[in-house]
């Protein structure tokens, strides 16, 4: 759903990270490694002036659904008890083993229902925690490095669930990442943030465009300055 369309979803965005217009289907951020994404205070202002226009705490959590980088796994859970688990968390009633079974489904994980979350792979990891995330159909999904740490092939297989995501089940999704060639394969626009700063925004094609135009090469010529001149002319 377009952000412009979905304009409580805008909002929610807008508190959350400041960014700045205009947003599309597919969003990215991307961070220098020293850079803070968000601050403890900056959240608690948010929330604050989200339920100021109407927001409630359970309104904002069923309306995004956010992938962190590195998440935990319960060492005696063992896949299908680890969604089941999530599943109660956020209340699903009758709906629940059949959500479970559709992500499942999606996220190609029928294999692994029966093995413990602690011996998947780093690539069936980011699968679980997608499904996981996808519980509660949010609007908005939120990923952090969702392809980091993959192999090639687990790379692709990510990148192709969220053009699904994004193209047939109309999902929003911004994603936080400094892998490049992913981000232009996937994304609509990007955000370049800087020490907390958004920096630039535009295509990724507009930005690599921006940057090698504005690039300044320095030479340090050795030798005698006149052989130099001769050898560049």
């Amino acid at each position: 759903k377009d952000l412009y369309e979905a304009t409580s979803i805008h909002r929610v965005l807008q508190k959350l990270f400041d960014l700045p217009e205009p947003l599309y289907h597919h969003h990215d951020l991307i961070h220098d490694e020293a850079a803070e994404k968000l601050s403890k205070s900056k959240k608690a202002q948010s929330l604050k002036e989200l339920r100021a226009q109407g927001w409630s705490a359970h309104q904002v959590r069923a309306a995004i659904g956010f992938m962190p980088d590195d998440f935990g796994v319960y060492r005696g859970l063992h896949v299908d008890e680890y969604l089941d688990f999530f599943a109660r968390a956020y209340q699903l009633g009758t709906e629940r083993k059949g959500t479970i079974a559709r992500l499942v489904e999606f996220t190609s994980l029928e294999d692994m229902l029966q093995k413990p979350t602690s011996a998947l792979s780093k690539g069936m990891k980011q699968r679980l925690c997608l499904a996981k995330t996808m519980l509660n159909d949010p609007e908005l999904l939120i990923l952090d490095e969702p392809t980091a740490g993959l192999d090639p092939r687990a790379r692709i297989e990510i990148r192709l669930l969220l053009k699904v995501l994004r193209g047939d089940m109309g999902k929003t999704i911004v994603i936080s990442s400094h892998i490049l060639e992913d981000l232009e394969e996937i994304c609509d626009r990007v955000a370049v943030i800087e020490a907390g700063e958004v920096i630039a925004e535009g295509t990724v094609g507009g930005l690599k465009d921006q940057a090698q135009r504005g690039m300044r090469y320095v030479i340090e010529p050795r030798g005698e300055p006149d052989a130099v001149r001769e050898t560049l002319a």
